[in-house]
């Protein structure tokens, strides 16, 4: 009977907490080329969505660079990732990641970053619409990315309910902390990820439930 309680138990914690395994949208960014002008839309190379580049009026621009292993998905292969060049000129420019999460949660963003040490932009914000680009709303700190190595940026949106089954979910980077100006004062951008995990039917979560009532029922007659 307690192996039958406990059955029952894992059936509804599997529908109600995350595993995050599930793809909404994957960018490896391969398409990229030197000197991509403001308005360049990068479609989901794997699941569904677009990414956006932005540049503020004094933007040093995004070209293209080497890429990286780190939070590729297979089958794309090691190719290009995303440069964002000139240094402080570059403070302000903006990556915009659009997703459909309908019947789903736990969403999750992440990417491969690299700065160029000492002047490569470490002061990036990450940010979240509910509506479309309508309203941004801040997410966390700043962060600064690795330092002339990828290393992996992970944002946790779970605890904001307002990102699940919504079609018009957005993500926001803006770029920051870039000094001087010349085209060695960097940061590269690759494999970028929104993944999420599918929302429980109602008839899923009420037959686990009736499964545990039955035993806790069978259980109190026992006693």
């Amino acid at each position: 009977m307690k192996a039958s309680f406990l059955s029952a138990l894992s059936l509804l914690t599997m529908l109600t907490t995350s595993s995050r395994g599930d793809l909404i949208g994957y960018w490896d960014v391969n398409t990229a080329v030197n000197n991509m002008s403001a308005g360049t839309v990068f479609t989901a190379d794997q699941g569904a969505g677009t990414l956006t580049l932005t540049s503020n009026p004094n933007a040093g621009g995004f070209d293209a660079f080497g890429g990286t292993g780190v939070n590729l998905l297979a089958p794309s292969s090691n190719g290009q990732a995303i440069r964002v060049t000139g240094g402080e000129n570059s403070n302000g420019a903006v990556m915009t990641i659009a997703v459909d999460t309908t019947n789903l949660q736990n969403i999750v963003l992440s990417f491969a970053l690299d700065i160029n040490s000492g002047s490569g932009h470490d002061d990036n914000q990450i940010a979240y619409s509910s509506n479309g680009g309508l309203d941004f709303t801040n997410f966390g700190s700043t962060f600064p990315g690795g330092t002339q190595v990828y290393t992996l940026e992970t944002f946790d949106f779970t605890p904001i309910t307002a990102l699940n089954n919504n079609p018009n979910t957005q993500f926001r980077i803006t770029i920051g902390g870039g000094s001087g100006s010349n085209n060695s004062r960097d940061s590269q951008w690759d494999n970028f990820q929104v993944n999420g995990t599918a929302i429980p039917e109602p008839t899923s979560l009420a037959l686990a439930a009736i499964a545990i009532g039955s035993v806790l029922i069978s259980l109190k007659r026992k006693s």
